[in-house]
């Protein structure tokens, strides 16, 4: 599975990135704001798994409902 959290460090980010930690969610974090404006993104955080894209609110959907390690 490929986990990518598209961050600018922003109070939101920073709760997504605790909760993938907590839940031990492998991820890499992007942080390049070029590439976001490239891919359409108006705000962050935005969650990348497998190459669908979550809000912040399906984010935490979705690391609420994963299973731990």
């Amino acid at each position: 599975m490929e986990v990518v959290l598209f961050s600018t460090g922003c109070p939101k980010c920073k709760v997504l990135e605790r909760k993938l930690e907590d839940k031990g969610i492998v991820y890499t974090e992007n942080n390049n704001t070029d590439d976001m404006k490239k891919r359409g993104f108006t705000s962050v955080p935005v969650l990348s798994v497998n190459g669908q894209l979550l809000n912040f609110y399906d984010a935490n959907k979705w690391i609420n409902e994963a299973r731990t390690r």
